[in-house]
């Protein structure tokens, strides 16, 4: 597989205006004694909320990954689109949004494949919610972005948001994975057309590479069906959305998230 089947046609396109992120700093100087330097950096990470023993926290597993891993679940739903007799399968997050229309109080972001068939077809939308799988009032497509495959569901219903994290991700953060894949059925394993949903299934790995800061490699496994589901850190930040898994002899395996700070460049503006 190529690089250019690796990654959408045009990369996305990103201001160097970031009103959050702005978690680096580098300081520069020629000589500078070490009582100097000490007390610069803890400056800085008193005006950035973080010490240095708090950056590392990235970089290790939660002390609760349990309560994590409840508490992620929470945002994320499964999203179905049924064209005729072909339904597609994917996940969604809860994101904290304003300017919701009127009677809806979540937003919801998925990628654009996972709706595509119901946002330029015919196909009938379904958000279900929650740890029972509660099936959402009304949901609607807000806005979508093609080009960075991300898309808007509003749905009526009160899902708790997910964050996003206030740095770009680096290579070695632990990383966790929640979504929706589809799955052989057991019961039934010779029977290819029979299959089952694994909700709220949890991959966990770490970030092997980040391209630009707009690719986010992991070893968390991302299925089809993980499609438009949450990629968070150690704390439960927002990395970024699984967009994109691949595996094959000659070029392995691969798991890609779109950077989250995408989502308010283009998708939220529209």
């Amino acid at each position: 597989m190529s690089e250019a089947e690796l990654y959408p046609p045009t990369p996305p396109v990103v201001s160097d205006e970031r009103g959050r992120r702005a978690g680096r700093v580098f300081v520069v100087a020629g000589i500078v004694a070490a009582s100097i330097a000490l007390l610069v950096s803890i400056l800085v990470a008193t005006v950035l909320g973080e010490s240095s023993s708090g950056d590392q926290d990235y970089f290790a597993p939660p002390t609760d990954l349990p309560g994590l891993i409840a508490a992620v679940s929470d945002s994320v739903v499964r999203i179905e689109c049924v064209l005729g007799a072909t339904t597609g399968y994917g996940t969604g997050f809860a994101m904290d949004v304003d300017n919701l229309s009127q009677g809806y109080d979540t937003a919801i972001i998925t990628n654009h494949h996972v709706i595509e068939d119901c946002y330029e077809s015919s196909g009938l939308l379904r958000v279900f919610y929650g740890s029972d799988r509660v099936l959402s009032d009304e949901p609607i497509i807000r806005s979508t972005d093609p080009e960075n495959d991300l898309a808007l569901i509003e749905m009526r219903e009160l899902v708790p948001p997910l964050y996003s994290a206030p740095y770009f991700a680096e290579v070695g953060w632990w990383s966790m994975a929640i979504g929706n894949p589809l799955s052989f059925n057991p019961d039934n394993p010779d029977d290819p057309d029979d299959y089952v949903v694994l909700d709220n299934n949890v991959s966990i790995g770490a970030i092997t590479s980040v391209r630009g800061e707009r690719w986010n490699f992991t070893s968390a496994t991302i299925n089809a069906g993980n499609s438009g589901g949450p990629l968070v850190n150690s704390r439960g930040e927002l990395i970024g959305i699984n967009t994109l898994g691949s595996t094959n002899d000659e070029d392995g395996l691969w798991n890609i998230a779109v950077d989250s700070e995408v989502i308010f460049e283009k998708l939220l503006k529209r």
